[in-house]
């Protein structure tokens, strides 16, 4: 059973500083955890692990534009989703509402002025916002944290769009910590932070961590009843606790009533946990979760910061899932950074895993790295989607890359790329290639490692599962707040295959 019930919430309608440009809460710690599993001996994997990817394909970039720019705030936290008509984009800046087909900008606002309409406190900092789009209800989801600098009040703020313009919004909020108690934290002075969000037909999940003042970090999930807020209706929130560090929810796009939810640990490791929300029938206070069987997994490090070729690293986080699985069929996938040894020291690369839902599982159905030539880039900030749970669907993933050494002009800078290919564990090493959005043309420099991230987004086109979009940045000065978030949208067509190929590493 949940650990507990909020009361009722009330809903706002309307239209939905910065925050201070340092470390979020719980940052020391992340790093502390990143660095001891760094350490840890590689071990025993379980299973064969392939490298697979062709070159770079510019034919089928559909679509290219600029989202918000930086205003003063580090890192980006750039996220994103798409309906029929129109984009939305987010940041720790703003909401941005742009028009699909022109790329026109249809609105934009700071969170602050967004969700002013629920209650936002003075010296309050909205921030690490997330945007879904539910596809079986046309409806954007959006959610984002709080803190404030004179106490430890959070609250976590959750929108659902009113229909699939994203243009008016029905507004939530929740109370973590204030005056009047005390929900689904720790304790008021713990610091809930990295919040992401994942749906089912029944429910909105938002997972985040819980860093204590002292003692061990846990994971929660709040539990939303979806059905009342597609209306703007009161709706009942459960809490779930004492859950996984670094627990990824579930992007569900079937009618599944267990929602499976998963995290690697942090660090490194050689399993993933997961963990069945089962939905009941009289709300979220019904809904029950379950420990399952761990996936046995390849060993894994947590990605090296990744170096820039000016030798100016990037930040590349632990080695957590950034987005949320996506879940079909009795079947998941989702994709971390991990350390990958190379001819010129270790890089970060992308692993994606397709895995079982089932408890009987012990092993990934497939474990791939993608990555561009050689080897010697970085391949980090990964986010994944595919379209359907049947064999060879079309799946597609969002990255930055970065080549520390050895290409001429700006080549190595860092830049979004977008990676296209098959759901299959029979895919070969040509059906996985790459498309470029935009690479930086100047370096960050001064900071080492440089916040970045921390997330990217992919999604399938609501109209077919052969394209996708994907939001991530890209840098526009020399300082870590000089960036521009950069969405696009790609076609896979396998009948022409990747202009360029690269034969398949075995691990």
């Amino acid at each position: 059973m949940p650990d507990g019930a909020a009361p009722d919430l009330a809903s706002t309608a309307g239209q939905g500083t910065l925050r201070a440009p340092g470390i979020p809460g719980g940052r020391e710690q992340l790093e502390k955890i990143k660095d001891e599993g760094a350490a840890a001996p590689a071990g025993a994997g379980s299973i064969e692990e392939r490298d697979k990817t062709g070159g770079p394909d510019p034919q089928f970039l559909l679509k290219n534009c600029n989202a918000q720019a930086a205003n003063g705030f580090a890192p980006s936290d750039s996220h994103g989703a798409v309906s029929g008509t129109n984009v939305v984009t987010v940041s720790n800046v703003i909401v941005q509402v742009q028009n699909k087909s022109s790329c026109a900008i249809v609105s934009s606002q700071t969170l602050t002025t967004f969700f002013s309409a629920a209650g936002v406190p003075a010296n309050t900092t909205l921030f690490d916002p997330r945007v879904v789009w539910d596809r079986a209800h046309s409806r954007f989801f959006l959610t984002a944290e709080s803190e404030n600098g004179s106490n430890t009040d959070q609250y976590q703020y959750f929108a659902i769009s009113k229909d699939s313009n994203g243009t008016s919004w029905w507004l939530y909020r929740l109370r973590l910590s204030d005056a009047t108690g005390v929900f689904c934290k720790q304790a008021a002075n713990s610091f809930w932070d990295y919040p992401s969000a994942g749906y089912s037909r029944d429910r909105f999940f938002i997972v985040a961590n819980d860093f204590p003042a002292t003692g061990g970090t846990i994971g929660k999930v709040l539990d939303i009843d979806l059905v009342p807020t597609l209306t703007g209706g009161s709706t009942t929130v459960a809490c779930f606790g004492n859950q996984p560090f670094n627990l990824a929810p579930p992007i569900i796009i079937d009618t599944s009533k267990t929602a499976t939810f998963l995290s690697p640990g942090s660090g490194g490791g050689s399993t993933i946990q997961r963990r069945n929300l089962n939905v009941g029938a009289s709300g979220p206070g019904s809904d029950t979760i379950s420990t399952i069987a761990n996936v046995n997994i390849t060993a894994w490090t947590a990605p090296p910061n990744a170096a820039q070729p000016n030798g100016t690293t990037l930040d590349t986080l632990d080695g957590r899932f950034q987005s949320a699985s996506i879940q079909s069929r009795g079947l998941l996938w989702n994709v971390h950074a991990i350390t990958r040894s190379g001819a010129s020291g270790n890089r970060a690369v992308a692993r994606l895993y397709k895995l079982s839902q089932s408890a009987s599982s012990t092993s990934p159905l497939m474990s791939l790295s993608l990555k561009t030539s050689g080897f010697e880039d970085n391949i980090f900030n990964p986010s994944f989607a595919t379209g359907s749970g049947a064999t060879n669907a079309p799946a597609f993933m969002t990255a930055t890359r970065t080549i520390p050494t050895g290409v001429s002009g700006t080549g190595g800078n860092a830049a979004t790329l977008m990676f296209q290919g098959l759901n299959s564990s029979t895919a070969t090493s040509t059906d996985w290639y790459y498309q470029t959005l935009v690479t930086s043309a100047t370096q960050f420099s001064g900071c080492s490692p440089c916040r970045w991230g921390d997330y990217s987004a992919t999604q399938i086109d609501v109209n077919t599962i052969g394209k996708a979009w994907g939001w991530n940045q890209y840098i526009t000065g020399t300082s870590q707040f000089n960036w521009q978030e950069r969405f696009g949208q790609v076609e896979l067509n396998l009948t022409t295959g990747p202009i360029h190929s690269a034969s398949a590493d075995e691990e």
